[in-house]
């Protein structure tokens, strides 16, 4: 059981290596510290790549504060084997949750989107955003059939399309 736990410090050491990158590239305040992408990105579309980011944090914040807060629970001395066992598969199931979703965003971004962000809900209720110029009734039938084969048919897939010509 404890090689279980040793084994899942790597993924939630990256996790949090990841979360703080995304903390500290939004959180600048100079923009100049930035290094300027090559090719002609308009600020609206940098704006979407930032709230891409902010979802990312927010998803990454909460998760990690309900590992921490079942870690807290397994280092108490009154709980039980059987509790430490059952809060272990609940760390094991939201690192893979995380996993499962970075893996699936660069399926999509491999699709030749410029950016995704997916979150899978507890209840099987998957949201997938993406960025795209032109976006038709195909494109989602082939984003919701990626989705059902990497997390099963019951699951309800909805795409938002973030256009980047919204703007002009």
């Amino acid at each position: 059981m404890l090689e279980k736990i040793k084994k899942n410090k790597l993924p939630l050491f990256l996790l949090a290596l990841v979360m703080m990158l995304s903390v500290y590239y939004v959180s600048l305040e100079n923009e100049n510290d930035i290094e300027k992408p090559v090719g002609n990105l308009d600020a609206e579309v940098t704006t979407r790549y930032q709230e891409f980011a902010e979802g990312r944090i927010s998803i990454l914040t909460e998760r990690d504060q309900a590992v921490l807060e079942l870690e807290e629970k397994i280092s108490t001395a009154s709980v039980s084997l059987t509790d430490v066992e059952t809060y272990v598969e609940e760390i094991e199931r939201i690192t893979s949750l995380t996993e499962q979703e970075v893996y699936m965003e660069s399926l999509i971004m491999g699709m030749g989107y410029e950016d995704a962000l997916v979150h899978l809900k507890e209840t099987n209720n998957l949201t997938i955003s993406v960025i795209a110029d032109d976006f038709d009734v195909n494109d989602y039938i082939t984003l919701a059939k990626t989705a059902k084969n990497e997390f099963g048919t019951t699951t309800l897939v909805t795409v938002n399309v973030v256009n980047v010509n919204d703007g002009e």
